[in-house]
């Protein structure tokens, strides 16, 4: 009996990651219906930059306990490893390039990277003034 216990304690870190990537994805593809109309890439750059902030949050909040991995792997690989996408950053940044849209493709590589970065900054101050 005490095999099998260990089994299932060794998937549940799996259980958590799978179950919050699965929230994350359906999350990122809602924010990707939302018709922003135009043919810059809003969604996803609204989707890596909010993903930055709440990693940045969850990073910080959960720092404290390091006893406890399976938060982080909840939120911080499941949720917002689903619902942030640098695949499809890139891709936009393909499609935007593929379209001669120069000045577009630049907003989106420096808005993505700077807005994130900073995003995941403010969460971690944010956490840091929680914890």
């Amino acid at each position: 009996m005490t095999g099998q216990v260990e089994r299932v304690k060794s998937f549940y870190p799996f259980l958590l990651v799978f179950l919050g990537g699965g929230i994350g994805a359906t999350c990122w593809y809602a924010v990707d219906l939302i018709p922003f109309g135009s043919s810059f890439p809003y969604g996803t750059l609204l989707v890596n930059v909010l993903g930055s902030l709440c990693l940045g949050l969850v990073f910080s909040l959960t720092k404290a306990d390091a006893s406890n991995p399976l938060p982080v792997l909840f939120f911080g690989v499941g949720v917002f490893g689903g619902f942030t996408t640098f695949s499809g950053y890139a891709l936009h940044s393909i499609k935007l390039l593929e379209q001669s849209q120069h000045i577009g493709l630049l907003l989106n590589i420096g808005a993505s990277n700077v807005l994130a970065i900073a995003a995941c900054a403010l969460g971690v101050l944010i956490g840091r003034s929680l914890a």
